[in-house]
């Protein structure tokens, strides 16, 4: 038998050892311990008034910091005095069999620091415990190992000694405003006439003193008031504190009650700290961000919240990779503009960054300003700031914009312009088009040709680059009325070669259209050395080599059909009159009388300056010569038949007509 209990005695032994061994601790007895502080573990960091502290006021403020937020909304205690019960906060005297009365809990913002006035004054040379119970959860769900318990508790004054308390701000508090004031209760009144402090700051003196520095130097405070009796002395700093610093009160035996009480020894409060700065932000103001068609020379105006280090703002003075504290950047900061210096005002609350050379039109500008920028208080920017969209560069207005009319159609042509990656026209019957009242046909490019419109119906445009979301700055507007067909003739006139030039040639196409009440306008059918007769009839002048003057190269065949005073399609476009793929002969002159014999001067094969050209179209001698067409015929040699003299002989005798087409 005792074998058989021995055997189950070791075999317990072992098996407590090995659950322990595992990690498994027994249950302890319940007692009261002070929980230790783990920082992976919900637990209590610190109480006021401390533990074995003595001295203390009897109208002191219970405060407990806890390590993580707490959900406070589990908070019991007693409102009155009696049984703890199973309130989870408790201040006794008796080891926790009856608690005191509290009243009026208040949490710090970060619901880590409780403060709890007692109901009544404290007794006086009497132990206090302050317990909480693993039933005040934190807001993580997390709870206390155990009870916590001051294993001494902290002893209240002996009657008859003056004894200061902090209750604003609480003892160990933080976050606390740098625009805080001092408030201190005191067991007894107070004689104020024994109250003396810093009026500057400078070394300490006076029975009450404020410091930051353990009290080598103290704070001017402004004039004090008292209330309940002289019982509580509000006090305020002069200047605000400064942020993220721990302060301290101190009052010297040198204050005394009205009665005479004093203080058992020199008074100093555990103290507190003071709120870090508040973070520093910025925005962009102006331009705000998304801003479009902004001029190329603006500045940038950044508002910070706060005062600005200025020593802090760094930037790039030469365009290149990107450094600095504010950068400005087309490409997403692979690069960033040259800046001027920046400019401050608002009391350094606001920075302007001028580029140093106008942004490029229609170019997207990023602003960034990095973590490296401290405000002058020492706040932080939490993270880079950088400007979502950005801003983006005015695109400049396409000029001139030019319409060529054509059967049912018409041409338009405008420079490129710097910025613009396309384009949207608008147009409108009415005149006064606006990019609000046009008709949009967006994401084009010149030449564009506009087709399905109504012969003889004016159409009005403007035109306008694009980047992005950027909409530049409209183009003036021009118009053209689409037209069924232009005509061409031979002139019945015959001349020299001396027409006056083609301006004096182009008077004769006048003069003959007119007489036969033709209408519209007229250019004759010439080349010189500085403008091709297919330029010209376009109704422009230079060489079509260089785009006829144009800023794109015309699309010549939009331009058309070109028909004889019979009535008779001779060209469907304008490019047929350069590729000499007539469908029928001119042949006929402004009357509509048969010239299919005539050979008139052109100077020009494939619709550019060809062989001679009686000087320019300045010489009526017979010496001179020039390229001649056959006004029957329907291939090149319609424009370049051989060569004709400049007039008959020596007597200056006109001898060829010249053709006249409109434009």
């Amino acid at each position: 038998m005792r074998s058989e209990i021995a055997i189950r005695l070791v075999i317990a032994i072992s098996f407590a050892v090995l659950l322990h061994c595992r990690g498994f601790d027994w249950p302890v007895a319940a007692k009261d311990r002070v929980a230790a502080i783990n920082p992976t573990l919900f637990s209590i960091t610190a109480t006021s008034p401390a533990d074995a502290a003595a001295g203390v006021a009897t109208n002191t403020l219970i405060v407990v910091d806890f390590s993580e937020p707490v959900s406070f909304a589990g908070l019991t205690y007693n409102a009155a005095n009696g049984p703890c019960a199973t309130n989870n906060l408790q201040v006794s005297v008796d080891s926790f069999s009856n608690c005191i009365a509290l009243t009026t809990p208040t949490w710090n913002a970060a619901k880590t620091q409780l403060t709890m006035t007692p109901a009544v004054a404290l007794a006086n040379s009497t132990a206090y415990q302050i317990r909480v119970t693993p039933t005040l959860a934190a807001a993580s769900g997390r709870t206390l190992a155990t009870n916590f318990t001051t294993p001494t508790g902290f002893t209240t004054a002996a009657p008859g000694v003056l004894v200061p308390s902090m209750s604003a701000p609480v003892e160990g508090a933080t976050g606390v405003s740098i625009s805080t004031g001092l408030v201190v209760n005191f067991t007894y009144a107070v004689n104020t006439g024994t109250l003396s402090y810093n009026s500057s700051s400078g070394a300490c003196t006076g029975s009450f003193q404020f410091s930051a520095d353990g009290f080598a130097t103290c704070l001017a405070l402004a004039t004090p008031a008292w209330t309940g009796g002289n019982t509580t002395l509000t006090i305020n700093p002069s200047v605000p504190l400064s942020y993220n610093t721990h302060y301290q009160v101190r009052i010297t035996t040198a204050l005394v009650g009205a009665s005479a009480e004093t203080l058992s020894a020199t008074y100093t409060s555990m103290g507190f700290t003071s709120a870090p700065p508040p973070p520093l932000t910025v925005a962009l103001t102006t331009p705000a961000d998304g801003a479009t068609a902004v001029v190329t020379s603006t500045s940038f105006l950044l508002t910070f919240n706060y005062a600005v280090n200025i020593s802090t703002v760094t930037h790039n003075s030469t365009a290149g990779a990107c450094t600095g504290s504010v950068q400005i950047s087309q490409d997403n900061f692979s690069t960033c503009i040259s800046l001027n210096t920046p400019g401050w005002a608002g009391g350094n609350t606001q920075l302007t960054l001028t580029p140093s050379t106008p942004l490029a039109p229609g170019g997207v500008y990023r602003v960034k300003v990095t973590t490296a920028v401290v405000g002058a208080v020492g706040n932080l920017l939490a993270t880079d700031y950088t400007t979502a969209s950005g801003v983006a560069a005015l695109i400049n207005a396409p000029t001139p914009l030019q319409v060529y009319t054509a059967n049912a159609q018409n041409m338009l042509i405008w420079p490129p312009t710097p910025g613009a990656a396309s384009y949207n026209l608008y147009f409108s019957t009415t005149a006064g088009v606006t990019t609000g009242t046009g008709t949009l046909i967006a994401s084009v490019s010149a030449p564009y040709t506009h087709t399905g419109l109504t012969n003889g119906t004016t159409y009005y445009y403007i035109v306008a680059g694009v980047s992005g979301g950027n909409l530049g700055t409209p183009s003036a507007q021009a118009s053209g009325a689409p037209i069924a067909a232009k005509k061409i003739f031979i002139t019945s006139s015959l001349y020299t070669g001396n027409l006056g030039g083609v301006a004096g040639a182009d008077s004769q196409c006048a003069a003959r259209a007119s007489s036969a009440s033709l209408g519209g306008q007229w250019r004759a059918y010439l080349s010189t050395s500085t403008d091709d007769a297919v330029c010209r009839v376009l109704g422009v002048a230079g060489k079509l080599s260089a785009n006829c003057g144009l800023p794109v190269a015309p699309n010549l065949a939009a331009m058309g059909p070109y028909v004889n005073t019979a009535a008779i399609t001779v060209a469907t476009s304008l490019q047929s009159l350069l590729s000499n793929t007539l469908a029928a002969a001119v042949g006929f002159n402004e009357t509509g009388a048969s010239a299919s014999l005539a050979t008139p001067f052109t100077g020009t094969a494939n619709g550019v300056l060809s062989g001679p050209n009686c000087s320019d179209w300045t010489d009526g001698s017979a010496l001179n010569n020039a390229t001649t067409g056959s006004a029957s015929a329907t291939n090149a040699q319609w424009s370049a038949n051989g060569t004709g003299i400049c007039s008959v002989l020596v007597t200056f005798v006109a001898i060829s007509p010249i053709y006249c087409v409109q434009y």
